[in-house]
């Protein structure tokens, strides 16, 4: 055989085993669809028949029950002129960078947006030396509970309770029917304004669920909503299937369309619904899901994270645990359509044995998932003894775990979890605060690279600049009691040796607390001056509600300044604002927001500039 046919019948071999390789991998490799992942119902009957098959004992059987949206009445005001060009301004604090979260408060770097009770409040907050309410919008029926600023945009997140008594029938002595039930039926809605003219804002879309918005997301000009349906409604314990309405036209959503978990037994079952809307066109899609009840929710920017928290008993006396407590992870898939909107597909299921309870214990990175859980067993063999731990899991892209790190912390209890970047940092607590710097760069060997003892502890993490982390949380004596609020500055630049370079303790006159112990949006970083700023209440003889300014770098941790509010009233002692306060600056200025007020402060030196108090 020449060498030339040679080449030619190699050639030809080849190609053959190509050809074939890519027809074998059509035909029989191919990714698990969204059904074989989480397969649908065909009909009505399928998801009356999945919840009486998959229901535990002491079955817990929800109320909802259609509200239409609360018509709105908004007050408005002359128009004032033209404002100067937008300054740099603050951000809400977010867990993922470039995906916003609903606050109370927000700002376009003109005006403020804020919100107490079922009124949101149009502010001209720059410049300061005019600040006004310009507008005010009030829910008929309601509360709000977030919102979000996008564009020339206001989007409203309301919730609105109604309770229906119902007879129960009951014979005591002559006094036959008494109404005795209280039925629950929660409403919740999207209302969008434009606000292009601040003082006339206009409803332009409405979308109302018969259940309950349990979180929100804003990223690329599109809303995230997560929201909770009950499945069966009480006291009939009719089977019904979701409805929502946009613009007052009613859905319902077909029970093909419907996905459910095979194996979930639960309590009670609900109807979990993602539901999408772009921001500029209004372009819509919903995404429905039966299932037991999940309860954090986390977002990356290309998935959707649930968890379900799933009791397995087992058998006494035969395991170490009487009851072995994991987390269902389920995950989504978000992809962006050419026509604005978005398609949710479920992409995997995932298990890590313990508790999430929160969502800052979630982190995507590099296509992994990394989960940090609290885990409390009971030892069955003599003594009878309890223990509890902390663990970190990671998950690949199918959710299977590739790596763990179990055992940190023994009989101490999970705080605060805060990822960033190769490493993931946990505060736990029983007699003094171990700080672990938990190495992830390998995601099958995650290993503890270094660990800080110190009294007392954080609840709150939160990253801010040049390997530095604040730590909120209290102090302690040697008998465990808390003696004061602290905020700690950890220097993590050396992961092996985690260092506290800087702490300021209010025990003077008793206790203190902070909105930012546990919620990340009370937290202001501004980086140009290296301040943190966290709203405080100190209690004692001469309590006050205040504004701490701090100032963190690699020298320390400093107080800038504890701003005391203005009293709403004479009769206000302590207690100047409900609700929440909030931090923001506006080019150079710092405003200090709350239910009640609106106060203006010079950035760099905290000077007082003027201040308005809104309607009690």
């Amino acid at each position: 055989m020449s060498r030339g046919v040679s080449i030619i019948l190699t050639l030809v071999i080849i190609i053959a085993i190509l050809s074939f390789g890519i027809l074998y991998y059509r035909n029989f490799y191919r990714p698990p669809t969204s059904e074989e992942i989480l397969p649908r119902f065909r009909s009505i009957e399928e998801v009356r028949n999945y919840i009486s098959t998959h229901a535990q004992l002491g079955f817990f059987y929800g109320i909802a029950e259609y509200g239409r949206a609360a018509p709105l009445a908004a007050t408005m005001m002359e128009k004032a002129g033209a404002g100067e060009e937008t300054p740099e301004y603050s951000l809400t604090n977010v867990q993922v960078e470039g995906i916003d979260e609903a606050d109370y408060v927000k700002t376009d770097g003109r005006y403020i947006y804020l919100t107490k009770d079922n009124v949101l409040y149009i502010v001209d907050a720059y410049p300061p030396d005019e600040l006004n309410v310009v507008n005010e919008i009030e829910l008929a029926n309601g509360t709000i509970s977030g919102l979000y600023v996008y564009e020339a945009k206001v989007v409203i997140i309301t919730h609105t309770v109604y309770y229906e008594v119902l007879p129960l029938r009951m014979v005591i002595g002559e006094e036959g029917t008494k109404p005795m039930i209280k039925a629950r039926k929660p409403v919740s809605s999207i209302l969008v304004y434009d606000v292009t003219d601040p003082f006339n804002p206009v409803l332009v879309k409405n979308v109302s669920f018969v259940g309950e918005i349990r979180d929100t997301r804003l990223m690329n000009g599109v809303l995230y909503s997560v929201v909770y349906e009950y499945a069966v409604k009480y006291p009939e314990n009719n089977v019904t299937l979701p409805e929502y309405y946009i613009d007052g036209v009613r859905y319902e959503v077909d029970p093909n369309k419907i996905y459910y978990s095979p194996d979930a037994k639960d309590y009670g079952f609900q109807y979990i619904i993602i539901f999408t809307l772009n921001l500029d066109n209004f372009y819509s899609s919903i995404f429905t899901m039966l299932t037991g009840f999940t309860n954090v929710f986390y977002m990356s920017y290309y998935n959707i994270y649930l968890t379900q928290t799933v009791w397995r008993p087992t058998p006494f006396l035969e395991e170490t645990s009487l009851n072995k407590v994991v987390t269902k992870i389920y995950k989504f898939k978000i992809q962006v359509l050419l026509n604005g909107g978005v398609e949710i597909a479920p992409y995997a299921v995932g298990e890590v044995l313990g508790y999430i309870n929160n969502r800052l214990q979630l982190d995507e990175y590099k296509g992994f998932l990394r989960v940090s859980t609290y885990n409390w067993i009971v030892i069955t063999t003599n003594p009878f003894v309890s223990k509890s731990y902390t663990s970190i899991f990671i998950l690949d892209e199918d959710m299977e775990i590739v790596g763990s790190l179990t055992g940190l912390g023994e009989s101490e209890h999970l705080y605060a979890t805060r990822f960033m970047g190769d490493y993931a940092y946990l505060v736990t607590y029983r007699i003094v605060d171990p700080l672990f710097v938990i190495d992830l760069s390998n995601p099958e060997d995650p290993k503890v690279a270094g660990e800080l003892k110190i009294p007392g502890f954080s609840s709150m993490l939160q990253p801010i600049w040049n390997n530095l982390i604040i730590g909120i949380g209290y102090e302690t004596d040697n008998e465990t009691r808390i003696i004061g609020l602290k905020i700690s500055l950890f220097d993590v630049s050396d992961p092996k040796d985690p260092v506290e370079i800087g702490k300021i303790v209010f025990s003077e006159g008793g206790w203190g607390w902070s909105e930012a112990t546990h919620d990340i949006h009370a937290i202001l970083k501004v980086p140009k001056l290296e301040y943190v700023g966290i709203p405080v209440e100190l209690y004692g003889v001469k309590g006050k509600t205040a504004y701490l300014v701090v100032k963190a770098n690699e020298t320390g941790l400093y107080k800038e300044g504890l701003i005391e509010l203005h009293k709403v009233n004479d009769n206000a002692q302590f207690y100047p604002w409900y609700y929440y306060m909030r931090g923001l600056y506006i080019g150079d200025y710092l405003y200090i927001v709350t239910g009640n007020q609106v106060e203006v402060y010079t950035l760099s030196t905290l000077e007082y500039i003027n201040h308005i108090i809104l309607k009690p």
